[in-house]
């Protein structure tokens, strides 16, 4: 078959070739204008995951009850009545010992004046014939000078709790303390 030319194929090959050269001279339809490219948009941020649940709270647990407060001194009853002299420029007794709550009263029985003086207390000037009384509310020692005298010098004694139901003895006749 070779160099015979096939006038079958004329016709087809001719609208073949037509229809390209009408393709090839058609106007061409306007393409529309590129889009500008859309601004790169940056992503919301994902919110955080919800926090774990936490079990519900429990109340709290109430706390004990605080402890009782330690017995207070049961209060100074009227105690015993003490009484300490003034005379030849001593006190008598030079020592006495008391309960919490007792009364002491010093009186002077001398032509001197004389001032009673404790850390606690202190007397105004007695002259002879005045006292000058004090109750005792704490326990412990008590040193006490005439404030005239200093050479006068006695101790009260005083014991926690209560005040002692024997009557004081008689003050001790003559004696005493004269530093």
């Amino acid at each position: 078959m070779s160099g015979v030319f096939h006038w079958k194929l004329v016709p087809a090959i001719s609208a073949i070739a037509l229809m390209v050269s009408l393709v090839a001279c058609a106007p061409q339809a306007p393409q529309p204008a590129p889009a500008a490219p859309a601004p790169a948009t940056i992503p919301a941020p994902t919110p955080p995951p919800p926090p774990p649940s936490l079990p519900p709270a429990t109340p709290p647990l109430p706390l004990p009850p605080p402890p009782p407060a330690p017995p207070s001194p049961p209060p100074a009853s009227p105690g015993t009545a003490y009484t300490v002299t003034i005379s030849g420029f001593a006190f008598n007794p030079s020592t006495l010992t008391i309960k919490r709550g007792d009364k002491v009263t010093w009186v002077n029985q001398e032509s001197v004046a004389h001032i009673v003086a404790g850390g606690a207390f202190v007397s105004s000037t007695l002259s002879q014939g005045a006292s000058f009384p004090y109750t005792f509310a704490t326990a412990g020692a008590f040193a006490y000078r005439c404030g005239i005298h200093p050479s006068m010098t006695a101790t009260i004694i005083v014991q926690d709790g209560a005040s002692s139901a024997s009557p004081p003895l008689p003050p001790p006749s003559g004696g005493g303390s004269s530093y």
